[in-house]
């Protein structure tokens, strides 16, 4: 508002922002575009429909594990994660607590990939200079890496349209600026999601049902009460206390062995991609699920989760519809601080492959 945007709507998003699709109790379900049928994704699932449908020009949303991406990614539009730390988080809800707090990001969202460093420079107000946001990317010297799934040792989750887009991004920059690409391994991508949730269970955590309701709840108990209609709190939500504490730390040790192994994960990557290099990935593993399909899958933050605990830049970026007409895009990495990169590769893909996907077909089931 301060730099003279209009603030239209506050959009829908799941219970404690805490998963990948926009249905809560109070506004119910929000639907994706292209296909009513289908999930937007979440949790920023609200913004990225609205975008999408052209309801906005510009929006905000946050990322945790993936909300700000997700939702581009199962939408056709611009979505980028910052550099972890650089813009504030002054005023969000809710308060996920001080060791969760360092991976969540405020992110733009937009139609257009001109759209994002703009937003970025206002969100990120007089910390902007860490980004260099004004200093021209030579795409002739930029390092080229790229994966076309999570690297999984037997049947991977990735579709082949998923993995197509990444060739056809990583073709495209190879034969306009001459520049190698190299195929990276990434093995701590194929627990991208399970690492993520064990970060709950590390350095004195407060219980996901505590934050859910303050005093917590019997996980259980809510679950009898959902299956009998007195539900609570939506299965999304149990779902996820569920999957947190499976996944939480019996000793202090074990917590910051684990925080330091994926530390020293991340500083292997930097290291390979240094100032001038970019990773390109498949944003998911599928197109857009049907609405609560994600429950039985729970894949939508596989290719997701893990950059938030590295704390890196990613730009979602819109490549190509899939055979039934959904959206396929991809993500773009750089190193802590190199925004810029990732910016400047997202203008060229919607150069390229044109941008923003319009949603095109009639929808289908009821609005």
């Amino acid at each position: 508002r301060a730099a003279g945007a209009i603030p239209l709507a506050l959009t829908n998003v799941p219970e404690l922002c805490m998963w990948d699709d926009s249905l809560n109790l109070v506004d119910g379900c929000t639907r994706n575009p292209h296909d009513t049928r289908r999930s937007p994704g979440g949790s920023s699932g609200g913004e990225g429909s609205l975008l999408a449908s052209a309801g906005s020009l510009i929006g905000l949303g946050t990322d945790i594990g993936g909300s700000v991406r997700i939702p581009s990614a199962y939408c056709g539009i611009f979505g980028h994660k910052p550099t972890a730390g650089v813009v504030p988080n002054t005023g969000l809800l809710p308060d996920v607590g001080e060791k969760l707090e360092q991976y969540n990001c405020v992110g733009p969202m937009t139609r257009f990939a001109e759209d994002l460093p703009l937003l970025l420079k206002v969100l990120s107000g007089k910390s902007t200079d860490v980004f260099r946001l004004n200093e021209k990317v030579n795409f002739k010297t930029l390092k080229l890496y790229y994966m076309e799934n999570e690297g999984s040792l037997y049947i991977s989750r990735v579709v082949p349209d998923a993995r197509r887009a990444v060739r056809r991004v990583v073709q495209y920059l190879k034969e306009t600026h001459r520049i190698e690409e190299r195929r990276l391994q990434l093995p701590e991508e194929r627990f991208g999601m399970f690492l993520w949730f064990k970060f709950l269970g590390v350095k004195d955590p407060t219980p996901l049902a505590e934050m859910y309701r303050p005093g917590g709840f019997n996980t259980p108990l809510e679950l009898l009460r959902y299956i009998v209609g007195a539900g609570r709190l939506t299965l999304a939500a149990l779902a996820a206390c569920v999957i947190a504490w499976f996944c939480s730390f019996r000793s202090k040790q074990k917590g910051e062995a684990y925080v330091k192994s994926v530390e020293d994960a991340r500083d292997r990557l930097e290291e390979t991609l240094g100032d001038d290099g970019i990773l390109i990935l498949p944003a998911t593993p599928n197109v857009a699920p049907f609405q609560n399909q994600d429950l039985a899958l729970m894949d939508s933050s596989s290719m997701t989760a893990l950059f938030n605990l590295f704390k890196v830049p990613v730009t979602v970026c819109p490549v190509m519809r899939s055979a039934n007409n959904l959206p396929l895009c991809v993500q773009v990495v750089a190193k802590r601080g190199n925004d810029r990169l990732c910016l400047a590769v997202a203008k060229e893909i919607e150069n390229r492959f044109g941008g923003w996907i319009v949603p095109t077909v009639k929808p289908k089931g009821r609005l």
